[in-house]
């Protein structure tokens, strides 16, 4: 697709402390057009209602030693129902804008992913390669009548929320490896 390199993504490593690793990411836009960067998560109480979270990432293990933390739209897993699918919050970044944001991973570390329940498993940073993801929506890529994105209710104003099966459709992945130092678990 033409243009798909024109959205960048630069993290780092901010902190490695001794209970947390905090990584600070820019996005860069330099399509001719506005964009949606999935940046904000949240957790949900028993009630449902969400508390919004813009350190939360996702911790999925991948294969081949590799741990994926990040921000973007997941796929329910192939057998499994949901009554209401994760949808992290978009924020808009406008032509030629750059977007920061934060991810802290707690420590020990274990994987979250949203349609499984918490895991005991601790999973080891420096044994691992670390890649951070960052999904985008670009809604000129979607079809004249699709109604990709909308205003987010109830979490103020700035943040939107996008249809989950377009999401999946039109959602663009950036990502970084990085590496993490051997102090940290």
């Amino acid at each position: 697709m033409p243009g798909k390199a024109t959205v960048t993504l630069e993290a780092r490593l901010d902190a490695n402390l001794k209970n947390s690793v905090a990584i600070s990411y820019v996005v860069r836009n330099l399509r001719p057009v506005k964009i949606y960067v999935f940046n904000v998560l949240y957790h949900t109480d028993v009630q449902g209602n969400r508390r919004l979270d813009p350190e939360l990432a996702y911790v999925v293990p991948s294969g081949n030693q590799t741990i994926v933390a990040g921000k973007f739209l997941i796929l329910i897993p192939p057998g499994m129902k949901a009554e209401s699918p994760e949808m992290p919050y978009l924020d808009p970044l406008e032509a030629g804008q750059a977007l920061a944001g934060k991810i802290t991973l707690r420590l020990p570390l274990h994987p979250f992913h949203p349609y499984y329940p918490p895991a005991e498993t601790e999973l080891n940073l420096a044994a691992n390669k670390l890649l951070v993801q960052i999904g985008i929506l670009d809604p000129s890529r979607a079809a004249p009548k699709e109604a990709l994105i909308e205003p987010a209710k109830g979490v103020g104003t700035g943040h939107f929320q996008c249809d989950y099966g377009l999401g999946l459709k039109y959602q663009e992945i950036l990502t970084q490896e990085m590496t993490v130092p051997q102090g940290a678990r």
